[in-house]
């Protein structure tokens, strides 16, 4: 399907080869969190490094540049990317690109017949930077 449609899933090939294993580890899934690259502000006001962790405040009650770069939220951000969190897999993609085990785990090639293998209109340079 995804050599079919690409414009219709924006994933890399690589993170929708990792799903079987999302699916099936759950929370034992080691990939390195990169929501500290993020910030998550839900309809009531309320700041959170991802939707599932990492309270900051509230943006109704205190200005964004004054929760941005905090001690919580630095600390937030190292808790993140340390996986001491719920380990959602929330942004699995660029998780799984800029770990290289997982790139090469989930890269061209891995899965079996999961995914088939890249086009070569696939692989030209920024299309999927994990596979230059």
């Amino acid at each position: 399907m995804k050599r079919e449609a690409p414009d219709l899933f924006p994933e890399s090939a690589a993170s929708i080869r990792s799903v079987p294993d999302w699916a099936l580890k759950g929370p034992a899934m080691e990939i390195p969190c990169d929501a500290y690259k993020m910030l998550w502000v839900g309809a009531d006001g309320s700041l959170r490094l991802c939707y599932a962790a990492f309270p900051l405040g509230n943006i109704h009650q205190t200005r964004l540049r004054d929760l941005f770069g905090t001690p919580e939220h630095r600390l937030a951000c190292g808790q993140a990317f340390r996986l001491a969190c719920p380990r959602c897999h929330c942004e699995r993609s660029s998780r799984i690109d800029s770990h290289l085990p997982s790139r090469l785990r989930y890269g061209s090639g891995a899965g079996g017949d999961l995914v088939p293998p890249l086009t070569p209109a696939e692989t030209q340079p920024g299309i999927f930077p994990i596979l230059q």
